[in-house]
């Protein structure tokens, strides 16, 4: 007696296993009894797409499974997607391949490969990316930031910022001045100097006087 089992494609879990029809054949030196038994065994069809994202402000990023799946198949159902590494961070800004897993209700399974690109985080206004502690930062007094940069930027001489976040710096008003990079204030200038203008980076004299063969009722 030989026994063999056929197997019919099935897409319900809980048919599978489930005989559908047995029979016997003979011939002349033996018997043979064939069974039919419902089974999936087609494996998905993987498809990947690439993409690029950003860390958030806390230099991280999650990547979902769906973002790089492009429509995954499969002949009955596709029962899960997960990608092999899907967290990243600053170490990690640039283009970086990941394996993106299909599965079906009866664990047939196929991979697909995709780039995934990974940017730092831009920063608002107010704030930039520092990215050797891999976080958004507010710029400290004495700079400026005006959004997506990845350091402050001290204010200019004849300028000033005296508070944190600040967008842009302040001109020094006139009858002050500051002559330094990154500095919180400005300074009144001497007596008998002034400055006549906004931003200015030193005082001058506040009078002046004819050079000598210019001066009044002189012999």
């Amino acid at each position: 007696m030989i026994r063999d089992t056929i197997y019919a494609e099935a897409c319900v879990p809980s048919e599978v296993g489930i005989e559908l029809d047995s029979f016997i054949t003979n011939d002349f030196c033996d018997s043979l009894i064939v069974t039919i038994t419902q089974a999936d065994t087609t494996a998905p069809e993987a498809i990947c797409q690439p993409i690029t994202v950003q860390l958030n402000s806390n230099g991280t990023v999650n990547v979902n499974a769906n973002a790089i799946d492009n429509g995954s198949t499969d002949n009955c159902h596709v029962a899960s997607i997960f990608l092999d590494n899907a967290f990243f961070t600053c170490s990690d800004v640039g283009i970086n391949t990941v394996i993106l897993n299909v599965r079906d209700n009866f664990l047939n399974s196929d991979t697909c490969s995709a780039n995934v690109t990974i940017e730092y985080y831009t920063a608002p206004v107010g704030h930039y990316f520092d990215t050797i502690i891999c976080v958004s930062t507010i710029c400290p007094p004495g700079t400026y930031c005006p959004g997506g940069t990845y350091s402050s930027i001290p204010c200019p001489a004849g300028s000033f910022s005296d508070n944190s976040g600040a967008e842009e710096c302040t001109l020094c008003e006139a009858g002050t001045s500051q002559g330094a990079e990154g500095q919180t204030e400005c300074v009144s200038c001497p007596v008998g100097t002034f400055s006549a203008i906004e931003g200015a980076v030193e005082c001058g004299m506040s009078s002046w006087i004819l050079p000598r063969y210019h001066r009044p009722n002189q012999l």
